[in-house]
């Protein structure tokens, strides 16, 4: 069996398990390039499925639009991209748990299983004017929020219910204690006194500590 006819049937079978029929060719002289570009995409096939896919639930355009304020207001549109898709994750994980929709979860005060969303006012003003922040910084949490609603944003926090941002967090005393509400967390900010709540099973993501999963 020539090499040239080898390449063409470990193409067909590239073919059948999805690949793009364009790379099925038949002749020799470019079986070779074609065997490189398949090659290219198993490699993709195998890192895609390595990432888990976030999937939740459809977003209306209210909750896009809801999801897009509430990103502002929470990081004026400055975070990292996974910090950012993170943090939606959140609002997106307590509408599942609750049954009900992002908008009604992230609208301040917001409400869900997990409580409330953010009761102060200064989240509230902030929610209100988010889009009259400058327009990259609002297109780049709506570039998140689209990637989001078309089901293509890796899984990076899984079913956590809660953030908050240890860098703002106080460090423990000289004697290592905290207040007994709190515990010690170790972050890459160095040790901080976090909410009870906030070490159950924490991760990281960009600045933010994720935090609390549902079953």
């Amino acid at each position: 069996m020539s090499r040239c006819t080898i390449f063409q049937r470990l193409l067909k079978i590239v073919y059948m398990f999805g690949g793009p029929r364009s790379l099925i060719v038949r002749q020799c002289k470019r079986v070779s390039d074609a065997f490189k570009y398949a090659l290219l995409w198993v490699a993709s096939v195998l890192f895609l499925s390595s990432s888990r896919l976030f999937r939740g639930q459809p977003l209306t355009d209210e909750d896009k639009e809801a999801l897009t304020r509430m990103l502002i207001a929470e990081t004026s549109g400055r975070a990292n991209v996974d910090e950012t898709t993170a943090i939606a994750q959140v609002a997106m994980n307590r509408a599942a748990a609750s049954d009900d929709s992002v908008e009604a979860v992230v609208t301040p005060p917001g409400a869900s299983v997990a409580g409330v969303w953010n009761k102060g006012s200064a989240y509230a003003t902030r929610y209100a004017q988010a889009l009259d922040y400058p327009e990259k910084q609002v297109a780049r949490v709506r570039e998140v929020v689209e990637r989001l609603s078309s089901g293509m944003a890796t899984d990076l926090i899984g079913s956590r219910l809660n953030f908050i941002h240890p860098k703002r967090m106080d460090a423990p005393s000289s004697s290592g204690g905290c207040p007994s509400s709190k515990v010690v967390v170790n972050t890459q900010f160095g040790l901080r006194c976090v909410p009870k709540w906030a070490a159950i099973e924490p991760k990281e993501v960009g600045q933010a500590l994720f935090s609390n999963p549902y079953a």
